[in-house]
């Protein structure tokens, strides 16, 4: 069970399309030789600038840190980071709610909904409250399928949360009009 999602954020100058399937291919071999780590899946940004973000979960801290011992020392870590504007954007947050699917079963071409925020000192608790109920009313929008959420193992008092999608008009219909978010909108690619 996926107790522990690894989020990197790449941007990118380019559509990074053509080398998706590449990437995700080295990243699941490497996967498969972690005992607690699930297939990474890769999300493309779907408003503003560029991005990639690959999800992958884990069992425990220890499975994600030698997973990410492995990507390191491959070629495929280096050629990475060359293709994209610098190193990612890397958190981890410990699962606290867990609704539905979760970033793996996602369907490909679904959307995921991303939100990362600081609490203020002493309220990450309240926050991760504020958290939970906003997905229960979110799970109540047709096409909604799941949703994960923690507090950040990197850094603390930070909220991320991911709501996934069947579809781009369930996102559009979950988003309250005239309503300002910090949230960012990706499609699942594989």
């Amino acid at each position: 069970m996926v107790k522990i999602v690894n989020i990197s954020r790449i941007e990118t100058d380019t559509e990074p399309d053509f080398m998706v399937e590449a990437i995700h291919r080295q990243l699941t071999a490497i996967s498969e030789k972690i005992t607690g780590s699930f297939t990474p899946t890769i999300w493309k940004r779907v408003t503003g600038y560029p991005e990639l973000m690959v999800v992958t979960g884990f069992e425990s801290l220890e499975s994600q840190e030698e997973y990410e011992k492995l990507f390191l020392m491959t070629p495929t870590g280096e050629a990475t980071y060359e293709l994209f504007r610098g190193a990612p954007n890397v958190d981890r947050f410990k699962i606290e709610i867990h609704q539905g699917c979760g970033p793996g079963q996602a369907p490909i071409d679904g959307y995921l909904t991303f939100n990362s925020h600081q609490a203020d000192l002493g309220h990450a608790a309240d926050e991760l409250e504020e958290a939970r109920y906003s997905i229960d009313s979110m799970s109540a929008v047709d096409g909604f399928i799941g949703a994960v959420a923690g507090t950040s193992i990197i850094v603390p008092g930070r909220i991320e949360s991911m709501i996934f999608w069947a579809n781009r008009e369930a996102v559009e219909q979950s988003i309250p009009i005239r309503v300002d978010t910090n949230l960012r909108m990706y499609r699942k690619m594989v």
